[in-house]
């Protein structure tokens, strides 16, 4: 435990801890005042990222902070860097006799749940993938917040091929798995350039109609985006159940050599994109 002496001990860092213990995996920005503040390990990974000075306060806990008013850049270069942000925002105190203002997560950022047009590139898609990985039958889901676009597959768990180009397609920006054993993600998911969150869930069960397992998985990707918004009032287009059968076939190699989805040049122009227009 903390002495009083020492700097964590003091109400508000113990109540940034409390938040930051519920949200490990992402940078807080802990408001005081005109400011966005970021402390200890977050302060030194955010500082290096954003490229601002890195302080300390009370001359020990590493430290740095933004203007509350100018966050939309920092946040997108945090999210080119793969890392989710944690918003908390002061919270107006109803009990007059209590000094310190309580604080509130109103929002956690992610590079797939992301829907403000300033935040977004361009013409391409930002695909959240959220995947039920269970037994022998993979359930995957792609859904652009920003368009209400929805697309299902259903794929064996096996062909760790399929499953692997089939995510590579979508290029999404953050990748979700919910599971209930210690696989070897590296064999499905190798490349890098999406967020991944393992969701550990022993008791998840997919129903045997196909019907009921899309809508248990449109509840998962629900429940996630839930997560990240105080205020959710998502909704989603008819989902698209793709048929593997019905479409012609190609490898993450293939796609990619291809510049279909990503051009490798400095050209942002693709296939894809060139269709969407």
């Amino acid at each position: 435990m903390p002495k009083e002496s020492d700097p964590l001990n003091t109400p508000a860092m113990k109540q940034y801890l409390e938040i930051k213990s519920r949200h490990p995996d992402s940078i807080l920005f802990f408001r005081m005042g005109d400011f966005y503040e970021m402390f200890l390990d977050d302060a030194i990974i955010a500082s290096s990222i954003l490229d601002i000075a890195l302080t300390k306060r009370q001359n020990q806990i590493p430290m740095c902070g933004i203007p509350y008013h100018a966050t939309e850049s920092y946040i997108s270069r945090l999210l080119s860097a793969g890392r989710k942000i944690v918003i908390c925002e002061q919270i107006k105190n109803e009990d007059p006799t209590v000094k310190l203002l309580q604080r509130e997560v109103v929002r956690v950022v992610t590079p797939g749940t992301v829907v403000e047009e300033n935040l977004l590139s361009g013409f391409q898609n930002n695909y959240l993938c959220v995947i039920f990985f269970k037994s022998i039958d993979i359930l995957i889901c792609f859904a652009d917040l920003s368009t209400s676009e929805l697309y299902y597959y259903s794929l064996n768990r096996t062909d760790a091929n399929k499953i692997r180009s089939t995510v590579a397609k979508y290029s999404p920006k953050e990748v979700v798995l919910l599971a209930s054993d210690q696989t070897d993600w590296n064999l499905y998911f190798p490349r890098t350039g999406y967020l991944l969150t393992v969701l550990p869930d022993t008791n998840a069960k997919i129903p045997s109609k196909l019907a009921d397992k899309f809508e248990s998985l449109k509840l998962l990707l629900l429940h996630y985006v839930n997560q990240n918004y105080k205020d959710n009032r998502f909704e989603f287009k008819t989902p698209v159940i793709i048929e593997e059968s019905g479409f012609l076939e190609l490898d993450e190699e293939t796609v990619r050599n291809l510049e279909l989805i990503e051009n490798r040049s400095e050209s942002s122009h693709t296939l894809f994109l060139e269709v969407k227009k």
